[in-house]
């Protein structure tokens, strides 16, 4: 058991350079799902903080039990607030931290059996655009996503197109109403090998649903090359970027 303690303090020294607050959630003895009370705060903390940058979830419990029971009691506790979070938090970004009975205050019982949000308070979104080109939109309308990329040839969406992807998200959320078709197109050929464009729209689909989005909400197909901007073969790189594009087109609003 000591043997890890020097490690987790690093852990904690890493966690802490980055996080500036911290948001308590607490258990019952034994429990995985917060007191009532707990769960109110909760439920307020997500909704005044939907732009938060979180960084760590660490579970803890009491001293009540064995070390391994404990470690294991911890692990519930944080994937109840990775099943309640999931939706409107960058995932990816986050480190899980279980530390059962290893690590914990000097307080009492009740007061060791919590998990801790570590977060940048409100993050400042950056919008592209997006946000205000479908508060203009009426249905019918189609949206371009112009900085959505993907690695050539392929449906995996390069990293810096994440952003437009969390924009989008937001808008989704913040406009329950909203519902849309996802269309993908590709570049250089009518021919559209292994239905690529379809793939590419279905990864904006994918990501959308799985952050929450319902899926009554969203469509997607894909329409290869059958619809470019500019006539195939294109004449420069830009042509080509531009028909190789995901396209929202406003279904309800």
């Amino acid at each position: 058991m000591k043997l890890l303690l020097p490690i987790i303090f690093l852990l904690c020294l890493s966690a802490n350079a980055q996080q500036d607050h911290e948001f308590t959630i607490y258990f019952d003895s034994d429990a995985d799902v917060p007191t009532e009370a707990s769960k109110a705060a909760l439920a307020e903390w997500m909704e005044s903080n939907k732009n938060a940058g979180i960084h760590t979830i660490s579970g803890y419990t009491d001293t009540i039990g064995n070390t391994e029971y404990n470690r294991r009691l911890s692990i519930r506790r944080i994937q109840y607030l990775i099943f309640r979070l999931n939706a409107g938090y960058m995932r990816k970004k986050w480190k899980m931290m279980s530390y059962g009975e290893t690590q914990y205050t000097s307080g009492t019982d009740a007061e060791n059996r919590k998990a801790v949000i570590t977060y940048t308070k409100q993050q400042k979104t950056v919008t592209s655009g997006l946000t205000q080109l479908f508060k203009e939109a009426r249905a019918g309308e189609k949206i371009i996503l112009r900085d959505i990329n993907f690695v050539g040839g392929t449906s995996f969406i390069v990293e810096e197109s994440k952003p437009i992807l969390k924009e989008l998200y937001i808008i989704m959320r913040d406009n329950p109403k909203l519902k849309i078709d996802i269309q993908g197109h590709i570049c250089c050929s009518a021919d559209d090998t292994g239905d690529l464009s379809k793939r590419r729209a279905m990864e904006v689909f994918v990501y959308l649903h799985s952050n929450g989005i319902n899926g009554d909400r969203l469509s997607y197909r894909g329409f290869g090359g059958s619809k470019p901007m500019h006539k195939i073969p294109e004449r420069n790189k830009e042509e080509m970027a531009e028909n190789r594009r995901v396209e929202i087109e406003i279904l309800a609003n």
